[in-house]
């Protein structure tokens, strides 16, 4: 679990909720990564947004172009 994340993660779930106190929090987040960073550290950041109570997870993978 990364802390300073799932802090930010539960923060703006209780805001959420706070602001919407009859909706159902939806709970979606994006994780947003390049292709260079390793599995373990997406990984991470997958369990973190669920334990923060952010069970519907995105992605997106950036490729850049090859280097010349």
């Amino acid at each position: 679990k990364i802390d300073a994340l799932y802090q930010a993660l539960a923060a703006r779930r209780t805001a959420w909720r706070e602001m919407h106190p009859d909706g159902t929090f939806p709970g979606v987040v994006i994780i947003d990564v390049d292709d260079s960073v390793v599995a373990t550290v997406v990984k991470s950041v997958f369990q973190t947004a669920a334990f923060a109570g952010f069970p519907n997870v995105h992605f997106v993978v950036h490729n850049p172009p090859p280097r010349d």
